[in-house]
């Protein structure tokens, strides 16, 4: 019985460790991805940017340190926020996954990469809420990743993602 139990626990590693396997390939993979979006079988679409919204009239401009966005990768709604830290130089991203598809099922335990397309890579897990916290060293731009239905990757690139221009 005991060698049972070992294979089990062997079993879940071993498929624990082939899952960040693939989000870290999906990761590193992000131009290809990009390129031919019928690979992942995700189109990830922007449905809301508060960086494309106007500065309300009589407000002073000032760097904005924060960004709201909201992503439909079907099935799945992805709601962020990404605030600068000037004092770490680090990007904090919080957000929220959600099944659009299975209301009531709500995104928990996924597996999340964060990476700032070079050095920086940080893995969370949502909770029982689907809502995730991850702080990233700054470089300008910033990558989300993670494994959709059917183990196919869900990869948003953003660019310059504290620029108003971007």
């Amino acid at each position: 019985m005991k060698h049972f139990k070992t294979e089990e626990k062997r079993s879940h590693f071993v498929c624990q460790v082939a899952s960040d396997v693939r989000v870290v390939k999906a990761a590193f993979a992000t131009p290809r991805l990009a390129a031919k979006p019928q690979e992942t079988g995700r189109l990830v679409q922007l449905l809301f940017d508060s960086f494309s919204q106007p500065a309300l009239a009589g407000t002073r401009s000032a760097a904005t340190r924060i960004r709201q966005m909201l992503y439909r990768a079907e099935p799945y709604q992805i709601d962020l926020q990404i605030e600068l830290l000037q004092e770490r130089n680090s990007l904090v991203v919080t957000g929220q996954l959600l099944d659009v598809s299975h209301p009531e099922v709500i995104g928990r335990d996924v597996r999340l990469t964060l990476s700032n397309c070079g050095a920086s890579i940080v893995h969370t897990v949502t909770n029982q809420f689907g809502e995730f916290r991850g702080e990233v060293e700054n470089s300008g731009d910033l990558q989300l990743s993670f494994l959709g239905r059917g183990g196919k990757p869900v990869v948003i690139l953003l660019r310059g993602v504290l620029d108003p221009l971007s």
